[in-house]
């Protein structure tokens, strides 16, 4: 699967002051990671799927992120980490504000892509989480393509 940035997203890549503002603004940015049917878009709402963690610095600070070059991603220094909320096998996830209800959004700054062990936009060692176990993220670095107009 491919990495699909919402409508929101999308302005805010296009307005000042960029991508990764626009998610660290207000209350900041998580990354959640979900069990379940992947959303047609990161427009949709989540519909059955279920929220299993959410990712943090260091599990409770909202996330810092760096943008270079055509790439959003975690500062190397960072530690992002969650306990994981329920068991569950991890499908995908979302970078959304932290106030975001996973409902239908055209407004909404979100990125949502794939979670696999192997060739998913967010690799994890083990995809089926259980619950109260910690969670974390040693990389993330989503490329911000190109795109025809």
């Amino acid at each position: 699967m491919t990495a699909k940035i919402s409508t929101g997203g999308v302005v805010a890549m296009l307005d000042t002051p960029g991508l990764a503002s626009a998610l660290e603004a207000s209350d900041g940015c998580e990354l959640r990671i979900y069990a379940g049917a992947v959303p047609a878009s990161a427009d949709a709402a989540i519909g059955s799927a279920t929220v299993l963690c959410k990712i943090k610095k260091d599990g409770t600070t909202p996330l810092n992120l760096e943008i270079s070059g055509g790439v959003l991603a975690k500062p190397v220094a960072d530690t992002w980490s969650a306990t994981v909320l329920t068991s569950g096998v991890a499908s995908f996830f979302r970078l959304v504000r932290i106030p975001d209800d996973d409902s239908l959004s055209t407004s909404a700054v979100r990125i949502q892509g794939s979670v696999a062990q192997v060739g998913g936009d967010v690799n994890l060692m083990n995809t089926s989480l259980v619950a109260s176990t910690p969670q974390d993220i040693k990389e993330f670095i989503i490329g911000i393509a190109e795109a025809a107009v």
